[in-house]
Parts: structure tokens; C-alpha cells; sequence
């Protein structure tokens, strides 16, 4: 591998599928037009040799024998053409490809914030699924990823003007309808992607305009100077001031995919596409956290016909809730501290169910009592972990007099430590 001859073969399969039975077909030719040469017949119009495999060639004088010669090189001149053109026609479209690929590129990095650029992500979406897992196709793939992934969710200047906010959640549901289609994680994963440069987007055009009175403002242009100021602060540092309809409007959609993934038997969702809004955009996260505490129970789902979790959804669900708590700064404690609090007894109960229910599972009862989520001491740990870490975060948060709001998680640490017989 590596050497020119194998690049040259490579290039050969890309795109064409059909290869082998274009070799078979003018492999036959060959032997048919060499056949009728021998037999002293048209080449071009060897019909009835199926018949006369058998038959004994003639013998060959020699001018004869100079004449096949001419005739069997004639021969295999036209197949070398035929061959060569087939390549070249090949390569030139795949150069086309790459050039058009190359243009895009261009017009993403010179035109970021044009709304056009929003619009190259379904048609690049899809490519990458059509070429996913084609060798004949790598390098044309490869490509076509980088420049989605690499290129445009990568822009530092998004779309601006001319963004109709509504048709950004029309796309943000298009790619995530993609995402539960696709059976491939790496797809899924660049999906959930998408989806936050999506949300960057929406939110970016949906910022709140500082009004501070002011007796000398009169000029707009100042005006929209202040405003470009104190966005350039928030990126540096603080939380801009976004449209908390559009927070709520995107909190509604992500709790409800968050719903799919919790309840659904069977869905193509990833964790991933959940941490990553989680960990840039916690404050969408923490409009749904009351939706999602209800899953840290592994008791059956109130709103999905009696239905008990996955335990691969239950140790998620508390994977999701310890890095939303991460996130919190200290600016940030007293800003959700009365929710976080809100949320201790919830979560006390859910974690003596999730004892109970582990109890139950290495005890067998589990066979009689289908209505909790079994739970296999792996899984524990993984739960007593993010519950630990949970627990931490609120004891740091809580001030004097407020010894009642406590995670305490020795019991299930006790569980934890107790080695299976």
C-alpha cells in the first residue's frame, strides 16, 4: 500500500460501482472477437461462435498469420482506449466533485455570515450519510465531512441578517428527524453537532438589547455600536442576555427529545447529543431539569404506560444531571438556588428507589416484580458516582442554616461497596 500503481487503482473505484462487471463484459468481448479472427469471421460481428468452441482452427500461412497479428493488436488497442477514456472520464469527475467541494469551501470561510451558509447543512448532512462507509468512495467523504465539521460549524461570524428564526427551528428538526434515522453513531454524533451550531445561531439572533437610559444617546449608530460592545464582553465572559422566549421554545424541544430518548424502546438518539447542549448552553438545560429528575426513578414512567427505563437511560439521566450541576459558577449558585434546592428531596427519593431496586435485582426478586429497572452493580457505581459528585456540588452551595438541603449517599456508597456473592 502507499505506492502510485495502488493510488491509481483507488482513484479508478471511486465512484463506480459497476466496475467488476464492466471487466467481465469486456473480458468477454475479447474472447469472443479473438475467436472470430482465428476463425477468419468479422470481429465486430461474432454471432454463432457459442457453437464452435469445439471446432478445429485452421491452419495459418504466414501472410495470414501477419494479418491475425494486425488484427489481435487492432484489438487490443480498442480496449486499451476504451479503458483510458473510462478512467480519464472517472477522474475528471471526480476533479469536478472536489472543485465544487473546494468553491464551498471558499464561499464558507468569505461569506460565514451570509444565510445562504445555513442552508449548505441538510445537502452536507446527507452527503456524508450517502458516502458513510463507501471505500470506494473515502476520500470524497472525508472531504465532504471536514468541510461541514471543520469548516462551517466551525465559523466565528454566523448569519446575522436576514435570519428568520422560525425556519432555524424548522432546520434544527430536520437534522435531529436525520439524527433518530441514523443507525451510525459517528452520523449521530455530527448531527448533535450541527444541532448546537444550530442553537448558536438561533440564540446569537435573538440577544436582548441592553437599553440604559442615557441623555446623549440620540445617534442609532451609537446605539448599535453599545450593543456590539457588550456583546464582544459577554463572549469574553459573561452569559449574554438571550430572548427567554426563544431559551423556553428551545428548553420545550430539547426536553421533548430528551423524553424520546427516556422513554423510547428503541431510538438512534446518543448521550451525546444531550451533554454537549447541557455543557454550552446549561440555562436551556436547567428550563427541563424538572423533567428531567423524573427519570432518575427506576420505577415505572408515569407518562409511558407504566413502562420502566432502560438502565442504560436511568445511569444517563444521572450523567445528566451531575454535569448540568457542574456547570454552575458562582455567579450562577444563587441564581438556581432555589431550584437546586427544590430538587434535593426529589432526588433523595429516587436514589432509595435505585437502592431498592438494585436490592432486587441481585436478590432475584426481580422475576416477581417487573416494575422497577434492574440494576447491575456496574451501573450502581456509575450512578453513585454522578450522585456523589452531585452531592458535593450542594453542600458546597448551601449556607449556614440550610443543613436540611443535603444529598447524603451513604447508603448507596454502603451498596456500592458490598462485592456481590
Amino acid at each position: 500500500m502507499g505506492d502510485g500503481e495502488d493510488d491509481d487503482d483507488d482513484d479508478d473505484d471511486l465512484d463506480i460501482e459497476e466496475d467488476d462487471d464492466d471487466n467481465e463484459e469486456v473480458d468477454e468481448e475479447l474472447r469472443r472477437k479473438i475467436q472470430a479472427v482465428l476463425q477468419k469471421k468479422d470481429p465486430n460481428n461474432a454471432d454463432g461462435l457459442e457453437e464452435d468452441d469445439d471446432e478445429e482452427l485452421p491452419d495459418l500461412n504466414d501472410d495470414e498469420m501477419l494479418d491475425f497479428d494486425e488484427k489481435l493488436a487492432e484489438i487490443f488497442k480498442q480496449r486499451k482506449i476504451i479503458k483510458t477514456s473510462r478512467r480519464e472520464s472517472k477522474q475528471q469527475i471526480l476533479h469536478f466533485k472536489f472543485k465544487v467541494l473546494e468553491m464551498l469551501d471558499i464561499f464558507i470561510k468569505r461569506q460565514s455570515t451570509n444565510v445562504l451558509v445555513v442552508e449548505l447543512i441538510m445537502p452536507l448532512l446527507h452527503l456524508v450519510k450517502q458516502l458513510y462507509g463507501s471505500h470506494d468512495q473515502q476520500q470524497l467523504y472525508e472531504r465532504v465531512q471536514s468541510l461541514l465539521k471543520n469548516r462551517l460549524l466551525k465559523v466565528k461570524d454566523y448569519p446575522r441578517t436576514n435570519v428568520n428564526t422560525d425556519e432555524l427551528f424548522d432546520l434544527l428538526e430536520e437534522v435531529n428527524k436525520f439524527a433518530e434515522k441514523c443507525n451510525e453513531p459517528e452520523l449521530c454524533n455530527l448531527a448533535g453537532e450541527v444541532s448546537i451550531f444550530i442553537v448558536k445561531v438561533i440564540l446569537g439572533n435573538n440577544i436582548k438589547k441592553e437599553t440604559t437610559p442615557s441623555k446623549k444617546s440620540k445617534s442609532p449608530k451609537k446605539s448599535e455600536a453599545a450593543v456590539e460592545t457588550s456583546t464582544a464582553a459577554n463572549v469574553a465572559g459573561a452569559v449574554p442576555n438571550y430572548d427567554e422566549k426563544i431559551v423556553k421554545r428551545l428548553s420545550k424541544f430539547y426536553g421533548g427529545l430528551l423524553e424520546k430518548f427516556m422513554t423510547k424502546n428503541h431510538t438512534n438518539l446518543r448521550p451525546g447529543q444531550f451533554t454537549i447542549v447541557i455543557q454550552r448552553y446549561p440555562m436551556i438545560a436547567w428550563e427541563f431539569v424538572d423533567g428531567l429528575v423524573n427519570y432518575l426513578s427506576p420505577k415505572p414512567l408515569a407518562n409511558a404506560n407504566q413502562m420502566v427505563m432502560k438502565v442504560f437511560q436511568l445511569t444517563q439521566a444521572y450523567r445528566f444531571l451531575e454535569i448540568l450541576f457542574n456547570t454552575l459558577s458562582k455567579q450562577e449558585e444563587e441564581k438556581h438556588m432555589k431550584k437546586v434546592k427544590s430538587l434535593i428531596p426529589k432526588i433523595n427519593k429516587a436514589q432509595a428507589e435505585v437502592c431498592e431496586a438494585y436490592q432486587d435485582t441481585v436478590s432475584g426478586k426481580e422475576e416477581d416484580n417487573k416494575k422497577m429497572t434492574k440494576i447491575s452493580q456496574p451501573r450502581l457505581k456509575e450512578i453513585t458516582k454522578s450522585l456523589n459528585n452531585i452531592s458535593r456540588k450542594v453542600k458546597k452551595m448551601m449556607k449556614e442554616g440550610d443543613e436540611k438541603y443535603v444529598i447524603d449517599t451513604t447508603a448507596i456508597n454502603n451498596l456500592r461497596a458490598t462485592k456481590q456473592k
